[in-house]
């Protein structure tokens, strides 16, 4: 399956367009559409709207819902989506299948980051002063990251298909992804980071 940025470069290349010239397109800075292209960011609600209408695809084919591309984008789309998003809420989850908890933020510069809950697994340095932590993924219980996301006040969505992964992407918040899922088509998410020194 191709992924959102992929899609937008399909794009850009079927209409003959530099980074530079697709930007000028939907108004915003070629950085903004290599970012996209290189996964380094998702396009927001605002910048999807603006690529669908400006090249005649659907909102469903840029997020991989649809290998339609031809479908003109329709004012709805992006409601319609957002319902399919909040029904996630109520989605079951599986029996005996491992979850990891993911977060999609927006950074100062409007772009999407996302990470998940993570675990100590080693520590690595030569001197203690300079100690920093090995962190992986860590496995929760679904049932309780909806107890700790209702006493936060956050919605938190249930993700056990991959159409779901594209929703999330575009309307982002915090969800339970199925660890399978994660690992085939978020598994960026699960490498093992380096993070902080720890002090003593």
């Amino acid at each position: 399956m191709k992924s959102i940025g992929q899609r937008i470069k399909k794009i850009r290349k079927i209409n003959n367009l530099t980074s530079e010239q697709f930007a000028e397109r939907v108004m915003c800075n070629p950085k903004t559409i290599q970012r996209y292209e290189n996964e380094k960011s998702l396009p927001d609600v605002y910048n999807l709207k603006k690529i669908a209408i400006e090249f005649g695809v659907s909102t469903d084919y840029i997020l991989g819902l649809s290998n339609e591309m031809d479908i003109l984008y329709q004012a709805e789309d992006v409601m319609e989506l957002y319902q399919r998003y909040r029904k996630m809420m109520k989605n079951p989850i599986k029996e005996g299948e491992d979850y990891y908890w993911i977060k999609m933020e927006v950074e100062e510069e409007g772009n999407y980051i996302s990470s998940l809950q993570t675990e100590c697994t080693g520590m690595i340095g030569d001197n203690i002063d300079e100690m920093q932590e090995i962190r992986t993924a860590r496995k929760v219980i679904p049932e309780n990251v909806i107890k700790i996301c209702e006493q936060l006040k956050r919605n938190v969505v249930i993700i056990n298909k991959i159409s779901e992964i594209g929703l999330f992407y575009l309307f982002g918040g915090e969800a339970i992804i199925r660890e399978e899922l994660c690992k085939e088509h978020m598994k960026e998410l699960l490498e093992p980071s380096v993070v902080k020194k720890i002090k003593y």
